[in-house]
């Protein structure tokens, strides 16, 4: 199975309220041209809503810019791929501590903040974080079905 890159695009967007709606139209314009479902495309915006809330709440940048990348692919079968990576040049955070607070929370607990990166995982294929001093990229992927041709 070999993959090419269908569509690609990167952008720059300054951390002010709301910002997410214009990566949201962006990444389901993209996974909608890829073939990908309603409900895909749905978790897809929702994922990213969360990455981009989490990078403008908790980065504290100097430079107070999310950088985005997606890259859509298409298999030799037909089936869609996209990938996005959220890119703040903030504080970072350790991820597992994160990882760690999560897991001794339940789903019914009156806490309604705090939840970004479980909803992330819960609506992507997969989800990578890099952290550190100098900022935190998150890297999503959707696979999507096979595509009618």
């Amino acid at each position: 199975m070999t993959e090419a890159v269908e569509r690609q695009m990167e952008l720059t967007l300054p951390m002010i309220e709301d910002i997410e709606i214009a990566v949201v139209k962006t990444a389901s314009d993209l996974a909608r041209e890829l073939g990908m479902s309603g409900d895909q495309i749905d978790e897809i915006a929702h994922a990213v809503v969360e990455a981009c809330i989490n990078a403008r709440e908790h980065a504290c940048c100097d430079d107070q810019r999310i950088y985005l990348r997606f890259a859509g692919t298409s298999s030799d079968e037909g089936k869609p791929k996209l990938e996005i990576w959220v890119t703040d040049h903030g504080r970072g955070f350790d991820p597992e501590t994160a990882k760690a607070h999560r897991q001794h929370r339940s789903p019914g607990s009156p806490r309604k903040r705090g939840w970004g990166l479980q909803i992330m995982e819960a609506h992507m294929d997969r989800v990578d974080i890099e952290s550190g001093p100098s900022g935190t990229t998150i890297h999503m992927v959707k696979y999507g079905e096979r595509r009618e041709r």
